[in-house]
């Protein structure tokens, strides 16, 4: 029987809403909650047939996973954005098919938006999903003005610089008014003044074939394999400005 797939979203605290995906016959299935995604047991909560449903907890300090059974069949089910206070694109990669018919483990690999602007909440949050590795690809100049935050002293951080120039000008478009780089305003100033100002399809454009050609970048990415190959290496997070260029093109390599 092929397996339905369900998508969660935390639409207020502690309320979850629970939507089947493809088109898998209605079956009997029952949810348990854990808060550890390497967990085969959790607690007890509904017993349902239904396509969309929902959940409410009491507790959701912690990340919830959600253990569902059906037909001698079992698999995780979590959020794939996650609600981290202050970040705007945190996602856990677990749940996704393989080529082998598997799926990615839960809680194992993140991609996101820089730490600099967590709130003091959202790094409880963070602190909580237990990293031990962050793989940041920001240029110097961003990391010097926008450090991420302390995590912990167990977190080892590596930094990766694939496309530097053309990753910064990319990701302004994304960035708040208040915390754009004023050398990057300066230097689309001039570009429109000299009528060589690209639109963001340009340079994202530019960003992602640099990602492919540039040496830079190759040597980059490379180094990121061997990181993301090491089994003490996780969880592990890679995150760059916006959470939208260089992490992004790194999640296709991990799934290849």
């Amino acid at each position: 029987m092929q397996r339905p797939e369900y998508t969660v979203v935390q639409t207020k605290p502690g309320q979850f809403i629970f939507q089947q995906e493809n088109n898998s016959p209605l079956t009997t299935i029952t949810v348990s909650l854990t808060f550890d995604p390497a967990a085969s047991r959790g607690e007890y909560l509904l017993t349902t047939q239904e396509k969309n449903f929902q959940i409410r907890l009491k507790d959701w300090s912690y990340r919830p996973y959600f253990i569902f059974q059906m037909a001698g069949d079992q698999w995780l089910v979590a959020e794939r954005t996650l609600p981290i206070a202050g970040l705007i694109n945190f996602r856990d990669l677990g749940g996704y098919p393989t080529a082998t018919g598997a799926y990615t483990k839960w809680g194992l690999m993140y991609r996101g938006d820089q730490l600099h602007n967590a709130t003091a909440s959202g790094l409880a949050y963070l602190r909580n999903l237990n990293l031990h590795t962050i793989i940041d690809y920001r240029s110097q100049n961003e990391i010097k003005k926008y450090p991420n935050p302390e995590l912990g002293e167990s977190i080892q951080t590596v930094n990766l610089n694939p496309a530097a120039e053309t990753a910064e000008v990319a990701a302004q478009f994304a960035a708040a008014p208040e915390n754009e780089d004023q050398q990057l305003i300066a230097k689309i100033v001039s570009q429109k003044q000299a009528g060589k100002l690209t639109d963001q399809r340009a340079n994202v454009l530019a960003e992602y074939q640099g990602f492919v050609t540039s040496p830079q970048a190759q040597t980059a990415y490379a180094q990121m394999l061997k990181v993301a190959a090491q089994a003490d290496r996780g969880p592990l997070l890679q995150h760059c400005r916006g959470g939208e260029g260089s992490d992004r093109f790194w999640s296709a390599f991990i799934f290849r």
